[in-house]
């Protein structure tokens, strides 16, 4: 598809560099455990940008007006879409009738909706059959940038013949930057990912006789996961939400709105995902004879803390202006209803 529009292709990188080290815990004068002390220590990165290409449908210069005189099938029929102010009861259905030319009145245009219009970009190259798929951004922003760190510890111990000790411990961290699209931030920018890992164990191997070895492990593992949205600390106000909404809401974010057959956008807050494992084993193996005995008992105690902060998310559906299901334009649903008329309208319906 690149190619097609004349775009040369994006830059591709992965490297993955590494290295290890282990051996004997041996310090001249100091200590020496080339009999008894272990470590291993170990680091594995990766570094990738991911070209991306994408094709995004967005509302023409004549939808943004209400006129959507030219809303037409892959067939090239055209498409009515219908005033739900003028539902009536006929037969067993309700039915309703068309804008007058397929023109949503100024009047009728929600203000916060003319607003939000704004941040949209106008499109940019030519729609398929469907008017659809005529938005194509470009550049070097278009990446998916990964970085990628882990570290592995290890120290084993031999305490006595019959006594063994070790240490584990492994952490990792992904940072993960969406790529950007050319729309306005906060409406649509690249997401920031984050990801943390980490877990450490203690183990100790008893040989208790020649027949009985018990393992003793406790440790723990923790799994964080961030999402920085690029929304935060936009004032909703800007766009004509009443104050009042915002004070009910968990933070400032640009909201977030999807559409049937239009781009979605908006990031409506920030989450993240902390979940931490601890744990208790005891392993216990007995030969008696041609016969091996195993016992195992473990304890676990689980915790996952899930806070989002969000401000409001909007869905808008061709249910609201069509007729019978052909109709398809949800963005004109938008124009009229978004967010109060939709809100009220739902309460009708109620």
């Amino acid at each position: 598809m690149g190619n097609f529009q004349g775009q040369p292709r994006g830059p591709f990188l992965w490297n993955q560099p590494g290295a290890t080290a282990n051996g004997p815990v041996y310090i001249p004068k100091l200590y020496d455990g080339r009999n008894k002390t272990f470590f291993l220590f170990s680091w594995e990165g990766i570094r990738q940008n991911i070209p991306n290409y994408l094709l995004q449908t967005v509302p023409t210069p004549a939808n943004r007006t209400g006129d959507f005189s030219g809303l037409h099938t892959s067939a090239g029929q055209p498409i009515t879409i219908d005033d739900p102010t003028t539902s009536q009861l006929t037969g067993n259905s309700y039915i309703r009738q068309p804008f007058p030319g397929n023109l949503i009145p100024q009047n009728r245009i929600d203000p916060v909706a003319l607003k939000l219009m704004q941040y949209i970009p106008q499109p940019n190259i030519t729609a398929d059959a469907s008017g659809f798929n005529n938005y194509n951004p470009s550049g070097p922003g278009i990446l998916t940038l990964e970085r990628y760190n882990a570290y592995t510890i290890n120290f084993d111990q031999v305490i006595t013949q019959n006594e063994r000790f070790s240490i584990h411990y492994v952490t990792n961290k992904r940072w993960q930057t969406g790529p950007y699209y050319g729309w306005q931030i906060p409406a649509l920018g690249p997401n920031n990912f984050e990801r943390y890992n980490q877990g450490a164990n203690a183990q100790s191997t008893s040989t208790l006789s020649p027949t009985l070895v018990v393992t003793t492990r406790f440790g723990f593992t923790e799994h964080i996961f961030l999402n920085y949205m690029n929304g935060g600390g936009f004032d909703p106000t800007q766009l004509g939400f009443p104050a009042g909404q915002l004070a009910q809401a968990q933070g400032k974010f640009f909201p977030t709105l999807t559409f049937t057959n239009y781009t979605g956008f908006g990031q409506a807050g920030n989450n993240s995902d902390t979940s931490t494992n601890w744990y208790f084993n005891v392993v216990a193996n007995k030969s008696i004879g041609r016969h091996s005995l195993k016992w195992d008992g473990e304890y676990r105690v689980l915790f996952d803390n899930l806070p989002n902060y969000s401000f409001a998310s909007f869905g808008f559906t061709n249910a609201w202006t069509q007729r019978d299901v052909e109709c398809r334009c949800s963005f004109g649903e938008r124009l009229r209803l978004l967010p109060v008329g939709l809100c009220r309208k739902r309460q009708l319906a109620l």
